[in-house]
């Protein structure tokens, strides 16, 4: 697959330290949309690891989704999504699977700290993701809210009225 023309050199580094997929094999269960990967060797797995995944797909074929969730979370593609494609003989990574933001032409893209606002973003549907960048920028929010009254007062009407907003 063409990962290295895709992702900046350090993400592609972490790309080939995710990609375990040749320990699994992908076993169809619903042709073209479910399949389960399931470790060569389930007996050396971990406790902790399952050593079986679902994947589906859906979209006609342009949406995976697999259950370990390492996508929503960090970014990139499983070794579970990536046995599958490699299965069912897919060549190039669909762009659904692809975050801007690990790309080489990130740069061309909005701010970084715009980047949560876009739809086509899929790290927004995690509760994690959501969580953790609404603290960063309320710190940033409170250090601003701090350094005087006169601040502390504008930023308790904006805290009291985004909580009303949010209760509409």
């Amino acid at each position: 697959m063409e990962a290295h023309q895709i992702y900046t050199p350090n993400v592609f580094n972490l790309f080939c330290e995710l990609k375990e997929s040749e320990f699994y094999k992908a076993i169809e269960q619903i042709p073209g949309e479910e399949y389960v990967t399931e470790h060569y060797e389930l007996c050396r797995v971990q406790r902790w690891c399952k050593g079986s995944y679902k994947v589906r797909i859906s979209s006609g074929g342009s949406k995976y989704d697999c259950e370990c969730g390492l996508f929503e979370h960090f970014g990139l593609p499983c070794s579970h999504i990536l046995r599958v494609l490699i299965s069912t003989g897919v060549q190039k990574i669909p762009e659904s699977l692809v975050m801007k933001r690990w790309t080489k032409k990130a740069r061309l893209d909005t701010a970084g700290h715009l980047a949560e606002y876009r739809k086509e973003n899929p790290a927004i549907q995690s509760l994690t993701y959501r969580h953790s960048s609404l603290m960063v920028r309320v710190l940033q929010f409170v250090e601003m809210g701090d350094n005087n009254v006169e601040s502390y007062k504008m930023a308790m009407d904006i805290i009291e009225s985004g909580i009303t907003a949010l209760y509409k």
